[in-house]
């Protein structure tokens, strides 16, 4: 396996960047979008308004990388993440807020999902930086069909599944 740069990076295919993931960079970025659940301010933020105040390791997240770009000596990888939640049935939404469709009830607590879209900076040496989420959502036109068999999202550069 070649030695990872931005320089190597910049020089790989459309088609070479599946397996560059897969090969080089899957666990570390599983780990970090993972944990983004667990620490970030503004999923935090998501999950209070319904009623969630803990999560527990691991939350299984999917994610789609959709697009690979470069600034400097950085590249960025655009990507997508989804994982389920549940809320208990007391939580009250801020007024006019609309409550996300229920994915499953079972009388005491909905299970919704939440999204996420964000950014993972890779250095010259391959490791990730920094990660920042751009914006959450529950709205479920603006997930992934989730009953596509075998996986591969059409328009996802690189997809990782864990439900």
């Amino acid at each position: 396996m070649q030695p990872w740069s931005t320089q190597y990076a910049r020089s790989l295919t459309l088609n070479e960047w599946p397996d560059e993931i897969g090969t080089r960079f899957v666990q570390d970025i599983a780990n970090r979008i993972d944990s983004l659940p667990l620490y970030d301010p503004t999923i935090k933020a998501t999950l209070a308004k319904f009623g969630v105040t803990e999560l527990s390791w691991p939350v299984l997240v999917d994610w789609d990388i959709n697009s690979i770009s470069f600034r400097g000596e950085m590249t960025l990888f655009i990507f997508s993440a989804y994982f389920f939640v549940e809320t208990p049935t007391w939580y009250q939404l801020p007024y006019g807020e609309t409550a996300p469709e229920p994915l499953l009830f079972d009388g005491e607590n909905e299970t919704i999902m939440i999204g996420f879209d964000g950014i993972l900076h890779i250095d010259n040496s391959g490791t990730i930086q920094t990660s920042e989420v751009a914006r959450v959502y529950t709205d479920l036109d603006m997930m992934p069909d989730l009953s596509v068999s075998g996986g591969e999202r059409e328009d996802a550069i690189f997809s990782f599944h864990n439900f």
